[in-house]
């Protein structure tokens, strides 16, 4: 067959753009070959400890890290096998022994396995060739930014603030990683069909293991935030979580008048090995009321409604530390006394 000059070219072409776009792929698969290189030369392991709300704040300030300095971040999980934690009460034995809530924290489970959550595990190798460690304010000081240094670093802390980093540039990110992915059992989507359905408030009463170090968020904040809600939201009906339900319902709606006011629901079909789906129930809310606690304030945070109205108590600590770093401008900080 005669090849035409016309047809020629246009083999000439394809052969060309052929060996181009492999030279494009190539090209590509080794800077990205190159780039994760330089990443995990700078590699930093971040510690987690605490429950649901902790870290979610530690993985949050590890996703941050790894995208403001071009490092590759891992997370210490050895706290949730640790014997001493492991041998720690539940908090369903803290509430029914009030002395323990005194003296020691609850027992915690890793509870982000139950999000969209793919948490890079550091292995003890890694963790060894952490040269240094460094808290939050070191982290402060420094600039999350200024991190791609060539350097393994071990890093602890709570990370209970928005300041570190700008939190809404990240609204996103967080959103679809901090994502449910167990399905509810039907108690709970028919709770959850509740929650859409009506003006719905959460109240979240934070009990057991708070008593050492937070203190309890007392019954004057909440009379405080329910009668700032009950001014502000039409026909409200709120729904009350809490790890320690037997005492609320013995003496919440005793002391708050405008509770026994308007609709409320005690939120009773979980327990702390379920306690995402409250999570989960608190976050679908339109407004909140918190309890100085990681878990509301995330679940809070994470909260679409642009209109939700949000009290949260202060001082925060038990020790008078406010926390005004960690609080959004638009929530409304109510006095405990």
């Amino acid at each position: 067959m005669k090849i035409t000059k016309k047809l020629r070219y246009i083999i000439i072409f394809i052969a060309l753009s052929t060996i181009s776009a492999a030279v494009i792929a190539i090209t590509h698969k080794k800077t990205q070959t190159l780039r994760q290189q330089k990443r995990e030369e700078n590699y930093k392991v971040v510690k987690m400890t605490g429950g649901l709300g902790n870290q979610m704040f530690q993985y949050a300030f590890g996703l941050a890290l790894a995208e403001e300095s071009n490092c590759e971040v891992y997370y210490d999980l050895s706290f949730y096998e640790d014997e001493e934690q492991l041998n720690r009460p539940t908090v369903e034995e803290m509430a029914k022994n009030e002395k323990l809530c005194d003296i020691i924290s609850a027992r915690r489970e890793y509870c982000l396995k139950y999000f969209n959550v793919n948490c890079k595990v550091a292995d003890s190798e890694r963790i060894k060739n952490c040269t240094s460690q460094i808290d939050e304010n070191f982290v402060r000081e420094k600039g999350i930014s200024n991190f791609n240094n060539g350097q393994h670093e071990y890093i602890y802390d709570c990370f209970e603030t928005i300041d570190l980093f700008d939190y809404e540039k990240y609204r996103d990110v967080f959103t679809r990683k901090f994502t449910l992915t167990v399905p509810m059992d039907q108690k709970n989507k028919d709770m959850l069909n509740k929650i859409k359905t009506v003006n719905s408030v959460a109240i979240h009463i934070r009990r057991t293991d708070h008593g050492d170090i937070l203190g309890y968020s007392n019954m004057k904040y909440y009379d405080r935030a329910v009668k700032h809600i009950v001014a502000k939201v039409e026909n409200p009906h709120f729904f009350i979580f809490s790890d320690d339900m037997d005492w609320v319902k013995e003496n919440f709606g005793l002391n708050i008048p405008d509770i026994l006011n308007n609709p409320y629901t005690f939120v009773d079909i979980n327990d702390d090995a379920t306690n995402y789906y409250d999570f989960e129930q608190i976050r679908n809310c339109k407004h909140q009321i918190l309890a100085n606690s990681t878990f509301s304030w995330w679940a809070t945070w994470l909260n679409p409604n642009e209109d939700k109205i949000v009290t949260a108590p202060t001082p925060w600590l038990k020790n008078g530390d406010t926390r005004d770093k960690m609080m959004p401008k638009d929530w409304i900080r109510i006095q405990e006394n």
